[in-house]
């Protein structure tokens, strides 16, 4: 049995904890459950050895544990997969699986049993990539896998999994937590902090829930409970707190539009055609590996297609390079956020103006820092964007917080054309919904909205029409109205089918 009990932990003037307690026994799933903000994080932290709690103690097997670090923490058999993965990208898969851990021989690193080893691990989550590929070079989902598979490979007694689904599909989070059961049957104890419930409730015996910094639900096995309730004692109300029409620029908006013919990135995608108009959003459903996330990177220009077109509604091409699209009023949100989407480093107000002043130019040459702060405030105040000052670097902001940041820079730079690639991924469902109001309101103002997800309901919630991708080509696209979730589910898989509309 590994517990933190009353534990306590303060930043500055601000707990984080207030006397929470939590434990994890052998054979067992435990969530750790709460919105962005409520402890969640700091908690982790504590149980892993990364933070030292200010107040209360750690047991591990009846005797009192004092961590004063990650790496002290793993000596212990307590092995974490963080939510920003902590991977090295310049280095091989083999390189990240044995970071600080080569098995040696004679005194020198044994490269046959770490070949060998990683393997192994890596086959247990599902993934076959040669171990001398640069982690840089995969997909974020696989990135995920090399992290887990980490974390495994030292068959750890304590299994901390912190967002372990964020940048998987339906497929491979089936797998994953396939992969979780068994882990816990073999008698691993496991905290598991997820912002998809459904999976929580289809993986863990038990729920804690923290809300600001105390412990709302302490405990409580899942046959006990239901996802509503969770829901209600996490959140309370959820619905979004802005209600974001962004308005028009002072060109009219009318007779937006997108269209994308026979576009080919060979190894990716193949001859894909559909049109996206404005006031509607478009979604792209696909496994992982299916192109969907592909195409919209190839139709801002991130990813250039070998063959075919996409054009707006007046005419112009975009897709040749990221600065053109940029310029021709093209907003595009990846995936991957922390690594391509925003500066982590610098501060909220310049992640906000990026596109507008650095690459649009506008505000003029002598645009000061204080008019600067003013525009990104109101911009924070728009989006409810919870920060303590704008002059904060974006690191310090929750997830959510840091993708309202990303639209919000988008908003700036009076964008008509929309890709967003999985944009409420590993975010809260206050967060979510605050997300889909400015979907929402984009659609409103006339803007066009392509978007993925890797949450098949999403794209239910707030799309008005889905394309369904599958092994590389658009099979159709669909009015939402015609399809349901197991409808949406078939179809991903399979490609489209005569069964897909009722």
């Amino acid at each position: 049995m590994y517990e933190a009990r009353s534990v306590t932990k303060s930043y500055g003037a601000a707990p984080a904890l207030a006397g929470v307690s939590f434990a994890a026994a052998p054979g067992e799933v435990h969530a750790l459950l709460g919105m962005n903000g409520a402890g969640k994080s700091t908690l982790v932290k504590i149980l892993v050895g990364a933070e030292q709690p200010d107040a209360g103690v750690l047991v591990l097997d009846g005797r009192e544990l004092t961590l004063g670090s990650a790496r002290e923490g793993g000596e212990h058999g307590i092995a974490v997969v963080a939510q920003d993965l902590n991977v090295f990208e310049h280095l091989s898969v083999v390189a990240n699986l044995f970071m600080m851990r080569e098995p040696r021989r004679a005194g020198l690193v044994d490269a046959a049993a770490m070949r060998e080893r990683g393997s192994r691990a890596l086959a247990r989550v599902g993934l076959t990539v040669d171990p001398k590929t640069l982690v840089g070079a995969l997909p974020p989902a696989d990135r995920q896998r090399v992290a887990i598979a980490r974390a495994l490979l030292f068959e750890p007694r304590v299994l901390v999994l912190d967002e372990p689904t964020s940048a998987l599909q339906a497929r491979e989070t089936q797998r994953l937590l396939q992969l979780v059961r068994e882990l816990r049957d073999s008698g691993t104890a496991i905290v598991y902090v997820s912002h998809f419930l459904q999976e929580v409730f289809s993986v863990a015996d038990r729920i804690t829930v923290l809300r600001d910094g105390h412990t709302a639900v302490s405990g409580v096995p899942v046959a006990d409970t239901s996802l509503a309730e969770t829901v209600r004692v996490m959140a309370g109300d959820v619905s979004a707190s802005v209600d974001v029409i962004p308005p028009p620029r002072s060109s009219d908006r009318r007779g937006l539009g997108l269209r994308v013919d026979s576009l080919t990135v060979r190894g990716a995608f193949e001859d894909v055609s559909f049109h996206a108009d404005g006031g509607e959003i478009l979604g792209i459903a696909g496994l992982e590996g299916s192109g969907a996330r592909d195409v919209l990177a190839s139709v801002f220009g991130a990813l250039p297609a070998d063959s075919g077109t996409a054009v707006l509604a007046d005419g112009r091409e975009i897709g040749r390079n990221m600065t053109a699209s940029v310029h021709r009023g093209v907003a595009y949100v990846p995936a991957d956020r922390q690594h391509s989407g925003v500066m982590m480093d610098a501060s909220i107000v310049d992640n906000l103006v990026q596109v507008r002043v650095a690459t649009l130019g506008r505000g003029g040459l002598f645009l000061t820092r204080r008019a600067l702060t003013t525009r990104a405030s109101r911009r924070i105040e728009q989006l409810g964007i919870k920060v303590d000052r704008p002059s904060d670097r974006l690191r310090a902001l929750s997830g959510g917080n840091q993708q309202k940041v990303l639209l919000g820079k988008w908003l700036e730079a009076d964008a008509s054309v929309f890709l967003l690639d999985d944009p409420t991924a590993a975010v809260d469902v206050h967060a979510r919904a605050d997300i889909h109001a400015v979907i929402r309101g984009l659609a409103a103002s006339g803007a066009v909205v392509v978007i993925t997800s890797s949450d098949g309901d999403e794209l239910l919630q707030i799309c008005d029409r889905i394309g369904i991708m599958y092994q590389g080509r658009l099979c159709a696209i669909l009015d939402n109205d015609a399809l349901t979730t197991p409808a949406l589910l078939e179809a991903v898989n399979t490609g489209a089918s005569p069964s897909l509309v009722e």
